[in-house]
């Protein structure tokens, strides 16, 4: 008997089975190709009926075409229209070659399908890769109501499942496996993908009779988090009350508390106080009951937070105290840290700065030790502000002593003691603080303009001018920059160079007072008295410590009774630094008005 021969296995077909389903098929290869290789911008359409089997396809498809960037766009009534996605890119992005997902497009109406079929010409003018993913019943949809858009399509790629027990397992696996990560630490983007998934994953269990309850609550509970951190409250409420009402089912105490905390939040947010206090009063008692003390904490703070915002900081103080004992038994650090940043908020409603600031030196090191960067950040805000508006720069500069000590190679914190003993008139230690940070780290602009007003405090004003440069180069369009090296150009007398910085922080925030008074610098320096006069009261309407530019402003335009009464009121509140540049400029001003010099006198005799 003659043993037939055996045929050697397909090496394609081997890889195509140890593949998922969506992806071992030719639609996926033939569009990773078109996306990757196409010479200029090109409609696909990928049809799908399984949202965990798309999302395989799209994170596989990210990976095989790169290195070119894919951005993602998703339907919502906040933003219906598929070009708007052109608004999310920069100048370079548009004329780059990219890969672009549209989602949610089975959702939309009549007249999205309009917009697509009549702005046609200005997707297909875009170098980008555009993939419309659509359900079966939104293929129809596309090809009736933009019949001109459908007519432009490179091709329809079918990612559809066959088999129902296929789907239900990704169905399971993606809801099994979600990340638990903090719906707010999610980006933009990811949250979008969370979104989309889950509110599929909705609309699929609810169409099953079968599915658990269970299921249901932790979908709307999820959905109804991701919503609120997206800022679309009221969809967020919509899936809260639809988790309450679940919890009829389910017997799960801890369930209800955790929905009528959300449904509380919720309320805070809209400034519905008596509905979130109502909330918050009928969750506490079931987390007490079920001996939940984190969402026992949780819960007293949130009642601190709605009696803030009520104007009642005593109470709210209770509230947060009674919390943070509860904080420290359960050994939360998160949780005291940001505590104690709302017990600091309310020490200072209530006018008792001195208590809130150890709270905060507290905070900010907690935050320390378990690497959080945002409280660290709010804390440390909180201080600044506090020490400000003191003037007690020696604590808060204690206090990041302690700190830095700890942490001397964080740039955050080298910065920020630098602001203080800039602020304290350190200038050789603030620029040793700054000088670290930049090396700390190079490409934080702030540093290098922290570093620029060290130098220009002691009078280094070419290198003040090279830093403040260097800070421009990481973030042209940030306004301080161009105002902080206007002015050290108008010390060296380059006026020229000086006028085109404040033209551009003119047209990045024209009506903020450092801009007004930059302008009327400026002016001061081409002896336009009159044009100062009008920046520098606008100025000093809006921030008072510019009243004694308003006075030489007033000087140089001939009213040396008004410049007195004005240099007079503000003469007080003016530093050894002011006082020496309101000198500097009184010569200035006589240079170029000599017939003034007697008058000047008055104003020196004031000054000094």
């Amino acid at each position: 008997m003659t043993t037939p021969a055996l045929t050697p296995p397909n090496e394609l077909d081997l890889l195509r089975n140890a593949l998922p389903e969506a992806l071992a098929r030719d639609d996926f290869a033939n569009l990773a190709v078109l996306l990757r290789y196409a010479a200029d911008g090109c409609f696909a359409i990928a049809v799908y009926n399984s949202a965990p089997a798309r999302e395989q396809v799209v994170n596989a498809l990210r990976q095989l075409v790169a290195p070119l960037p894919v951005f993602e766009w998703t339907y919502s009534p906040l933003d219906p229209y598929p070009f708007s996605y052109l608004d999310r890119l920069t100048d370079a992005q548009r004329r780059e070659r990219a890969v672009v997902f549209f989602f949610g497009l089975d959702k939309a109406d009549a007249d999205v399908w309009k917009s697509l079929d009549y702005r046609r010409e200005q997707l297909s003018g875009q170098p980008h890769g555009l993939v419309f993913w659509l359900t079966p019943k939104a293929l129809g949809e596309v090809a009736r109501g933009a019949p001109h858009f459908w007519s432009q399509r490179s091709g329809v790629f079918d990612f559809t499942i066959a088999q129902p027990d296929l789907a239900q397992q990704m169905r399971d696996e993606a809801w099994q496996t979600a990340a638990d990560t903090q719906a707010w630490m999610i980006d933009r983007e990811d949250k979008e993908r969370e979104l989309r998934l889950y509110e599929e994953l909705l609309r699929d269990y609810q169409a099953d009779p079968s599915t658990p309850a269970r299921t249901l609550f932790d979908l709307h509970s999820r959905l109804s988090k991701l919503l609120y951190y997206s800022d679309r409250v009221s969809e967020s409420r919509q899936h809260a009350m639809a988790a309450l009402e679940l919890c009829d089912q389910l017997d799960r105490p801890g369930d209800r508390a955790n929905t009528l905390k959300a449904l509380g939040d919720l309320g805070l947010r809209e400034d519905d106080l008596k509905g979130a206090r109502a909330r918050y009063e009928a969750a506490l008692p079931i987390y007490q009951a079920i001996g939940d003390r984190l969402g026992e904490a949780n819960t007293l703070r949130a009642l601190g937070d709605e009696r803030l915002a009520a104007g009642d900081a005593e109470a709210g103080l209770q509230f947060y105290r009674q919390a943070q004992t509860i904080y420290e038994l359960i050994a939360d650090r998160y949780s005291q840290s940001r505590n104690l940043i709302r017990m600091a908020a309310a020490h200072l409603a209530l006018g008792q700065s001195g208590d809130a600031t150890p709270n905060l030196v507290v905070a900010a090191r907690l935050a320390d030790e378990i690497g959080d960067r945002n409280l660290r950040r709010a804390a440390l805000d909180l201080l600044a502000q506090i020490g400000e508006a003191a003037r007690d720069w020696q604590a808060l500069s204690d206090a990041l002593d302690a700190m830095t000590t700890a942490r001397p190679h964080d740039p955050e914190l080298r910065m920020r003691r630098g602001d203080v003993r800039h602020s304290q008139k350190r200038y050789d230690d603030a620029l040793a603080d700054y000088q670290a940070a930049v090396n700390l780290a190079p490409q934080d602009a702030w540093a290098w303009n922290g570093l620029g007003n060290a130098l220009e405090s002691l009078k280094r004003t070419d290198e003040a001018i090279a830093a403040y440069s260097r800070a421009i180069e990481i973030e042209p369009d940030t306004a301080p920059f161009y105002r902080n090296r206007a002015n050290a150009l108008l010390d060296l007398g380059r006026t020229d160079e000086a006028e085109a910085d404040v033209a551009q922080a003119v047209k990045l925030d024209p009506d903020h007072p450092y801009t007004r008074g930059r302008q009327g610098w400026l002016a001061l320096a081409r002896g336009q008295f009159a044009e100062a006069l009008s920046h520098f009261e606008a100025a000093a309407e809006a921030d008072e410590s510019w009243r004694y530019g308003l006075a030489l402003a007033q000087f140089g335009h001939g009213e040396t009774d008004r410049a007195r009464i004005t240099l007079s009121a503000a003469r007080p509140d003016m530093g050894d630094d002011e006082v020496a540049d309101a000198l500097s400029w009184l010569e200035r001003i006589v240079r170029l008005k000599p017939d003034l010099a007697a008058a000047a006198e008055d104003l020196r005799a004031l000054l000094r």
